[in-house]
């Protein structure tokens, strides 16, 4: 009940999550542009869905979202970067490989928006041209990354003259985007990709155990190199960096909280040489356990 007052009184709406929670504020400035920000600490949730829009400019501002095309192949879009969609690519659940997400996704209705800024300022921007195209790549084209336009994207963030930054943007897509640049996005199958989380997974949930790469590859089903190659896509990371980081992170939080010795917890993030925990702990954290700890408990007791 609060929670759906808030999120009223926001204008923001929750959506269906898995392992957590996601959010979404609509806003529709211009006839035939809809703006949808969301924030998600979640795994996987469902898109906003309305009707009469057909074509997406997607932009992922922090965190990392999977884009499918219509045959199932499947990227990740990272900070900083830009796709475009059409309704079937879009109708899919989004995915959140590191567990949270925030980014917007601007809605165009084609032939409102041109209506409008034809009556308004005599423009027509190639959208049809832009959706055909992205029809043809199977519904989902990541963009080239563009320092302009990310910061026109994050531009929109500001309250403040969002309707002449929409229009900026709108402008320079017309302008940038048709004919539609050359395609440097890395592909794998939803199968891979599904595996890959998997193992993501795994590691997260067996933090003890030192899972030999070869044999987690072997346990997943898909090949080392392929798994490493579609990890580094989803994640940002190596499989042996995700894997540290991971540990790292919960064996803080034991500091912070926990009453066992360093040594313990060491071993229960899988350290049986203390040295080589402290030295991976340091790398992550930036203090040595035994500060880390003296130093978060005196915060807390303060």
């Amino acid at each position: 009940m609060e929670e759906g007052r808030k999120a009223k009184e926001d204008g923001m709406r929750a959506l269906s999550a898995i392992d957590g929670e996601a959010w979404a504020r609509e806003q529709h400035p211009i006839t035939g542009a809809h703006m949808i920000f969301y924030q998600a600490k979640a795994r996987m949730a469902r898109r906003v869905q309305k009707e009469g829009i057909d074509l997406w400019i997607c932009y992922c501002r922090r965190g990392r979202v999977l884009c499918q095309k219509e045959n199932g192949a499947t990227t990740c879009l990272q900070p900083g970067q830009t796709a475009l969609m059409t309704k079937r690519a879009a109708q899919r659940p989004m995915v959140f490989p590191l567990g949270e997400y925030e980014g917007m996704e601007l809605w165009i209705a084609t032939g409102k928006l041109n209506g409008f800024l034809d009556q308004t300022m005599g423009l027509q921007l190639p959208l049809p041209s832009l959706q055909s195209q992205t029809e043809e790549k199977q519904g989902c084209v990541v963009l080239p990354t563009c320092s302009e336009r990310k910061t026109r994207l994050d531009a929109l963030w500001n309250e403040g003259e969002r309707k002449r930054r929409l229009l900026e943007l709108l402008l320079s897509v017309g302008d940038d985007l048709d004919p539609l640049p050359k395609e440097k996005a890395v592909y794998f199958t939803e199968e891979t990709v599904a595996r890959t989380l998997s193992a993501a997974d795994r590691l997260r949930k067996n933090l003890e155990i030192d899972l030999p790469l070869p044999q987690l590859a072997q346990e997943t089903g898909i090949g080392l190199s392929t798994l490493k190659k579609c990890f580094k896509e989803l994640t940002g990371e190596t499989l042996y960096a995700h894997r540290r980081r991971y540990r790292m992170e919960w064996a803080a939080q034991q500091l912070q909280t926990g009453e066992e010795s360093i040594a313990q917890i060491a071993r229960q993030v899988g350290y049986e040489n203390f040295g080589k925990f402290s030295a991976a702990f340091r790398t992550c954290q930036g203090k040595l356990p035994r500060n880390y700890r003296r130093e978060h408990r005196f915060l807390d007791k303060s």
